[in-house]
């Protein structure tokens, strides 16, 4: 799997689901972006933090997505209720 483009800006991280079924990415472009571990589909970005995404991590069950920005937040995504983010 390649995926091209993925970001406008540095990459941070990258993380696998526990499944192994998602890839999640963070960047300095202040977003986070989900991807299909097998093709390199891109499935959903996932955008609110005001500078840039410096690390990523799941939950050991895959339900919820961490964020860390150099904004001083830190976002929770929930996978069942982000659009085209499976669970």
């Amino acid at each position: 799997m390649v995926i091209h483009d993925a970001h406008s800006s540095s990459i941070t991280s990258v993380k696998f689901s526990p499944s192994g079924d998602l890839v999640a990415s963070s960047s300095s472009d202040k977003a986070v972006k989900i991807w299909n571990g097998s093709t390199g589909a891109a499935l959903a970005t996932l955008s609110g933090h005001s500078q840039g995404v410096s690390d990523v991590a799941w939950t050991a069950d895959g339900s919820y997505l961490s964020s860390a920005s150099d904004d001083t937040t830190i976002r929770i995504w929930d996978a069942a209720t982000v659009r085209g983010f499976p669970p």
